[in-house]
């Protein structure tokens, strides 16, 4: 599982949801067929109970960090990735379930293929992104990389969902200078992270792609760690789904009459 000689290394934030990260860490380890160099755990919470939360026979390789006070997501994920040796970070969070073996490798594979493609998702579309994801997604045309199958994703909204924390394979290089503190700092909320780099990111001509044999499902649901303004924006976001879908329905039942 560990090689010193290997490009990638796992960053995965957590803040006391000790029952989602003992699931997300067993079965990553279990399905992970890909050397890493590091694994770096940072918790949020200050609980230095998460150690428990680490499969026993990797509590040694496992470097944790346990905030103390609480500096919040994006400060987290600054301090990890400063200590980031690799070419590669798989990047995690805790409430996320692997299933299949070879996910890492095949999103290295895209990477490859891809020169401005920012990130490797892992999720289902059609089980899980169409239904569940805070932005109206939708898939570009089928492509391969030897034996690989993946799509490139895309939004109806201005500014597409390049970017997010959700399990996936990255490159460092792509890293922003003075962190993703930085910014933040440029706008108003903290809240808005992902839009906020979706919209950086764009703005440079990247983009995401999607395996087609997706490898992980979210466990979180009901269980956010985050604040009003986040679960109001999401809430908004499917709710305006929903009234489109419904003035469509209604549009085409009138036309055709």
């Amino acid at each position: 599982m560990f090689s010193k000689d290997s490009d990638v290394a796992v960053v995965l934030t957590s803040c006391g949801r000790f029952d989602l990260l003992a699931q997300t860490l067993n079965s990553f380890f279990e399905y992970n067929t890909h050397p890493i160099r590091q694994f770096i755990l940072v918790e949020d919470s200050g609980d230095d109970a998460v150690r428990d939360s680490i499969p026993h026979e990797y509590r040694n390789q496992v470097d944790l960090i346990v905030n103390q006070p609480r500096v919040g997501q994006i400060a987290s994920i600054d301090k990890a990735y400063q200590k980031v040796e690799t070419d590669y970070i798989f990047h995690c969070e805790d409430d996320w379930l692997f299933y299949r073996p070879g996910f890492i490798e095949d999103s290295k594979a895209v990477l490859q293929a891809e020169p401005r493609a920012l990130m490797v998702k892992l999720r289902s579309y059609h089980h899980d992104l169409m239904f569940y994801g805070a932005r109206a997604l939708f898939l570009g045309d089928r492509k391969t990389t030897g034996k690989v199958a993946y799509y490139r994703v895309d939004s109806t909204l201005p500014h597409s969902q390049c970017f997010s924390f959700n399990p996936g394979l990255r490159r460092r290089a792509q890293y922003p200078k003075g962190g993703y503190a930085a910014l933040v700092a440029k706008r108003q909320s903290p809240a808005d992270m992902e839009t906020i780099a979706s919209e950086h990111y764009a703005a440079q001509g990247c983009f995401a792609v999607l395996l087609e044999n997706d490898a992980v499902k979210h466990t979180g649901f009901g269980k956010h760690v985050q604040n009003y303004d986040t679960r109001w924006k999401k809430y908004r976001n499917r709710l305006f789904r929903v009234m489109v879908a419904v003035a469509a329905f209604a549009l085409g039942w009138w036309l055709g009459q």
